[in-house]
């Protein structure tokens, strides 16, 4: 019965993990009403206002996510 029941766990966290597309999200950077990339200039160089990440419940959850362990995560239980 024991086992049943580890089973039954790992299929649970197996399932609480998600797939989506999120198209590069975090690369991509504010813009104004003209469409252009909204900037600030810092010694010299472009520093772009990128968007921000989806909220870290949500990282810990999408398979695929650059900006989490959430894969490392997935592989552990497999």
């Amino acid at each position: 019965m024991e086992n049943k029941k580890s089973i039954l766990k790992i299929l649970e966290a197996i399932q609480s993990f998600q797939i989506v597309q999120c198209q590069m999200h975090h690369e991509k950077v504010l813009t104004n009403s003209d469409a252009n990339p909204i900037y600030n200039l810092l010694d010299g160089k472009l520093v772009f206002h990128r968007v921000n990440l989806c909220d870290r419940s949500l990282r810990n959850k999408r398979l695929g996510c650059a900006h989490s362990g959430v894969n490392l995560n997935f592989k552990r239980i497999l």
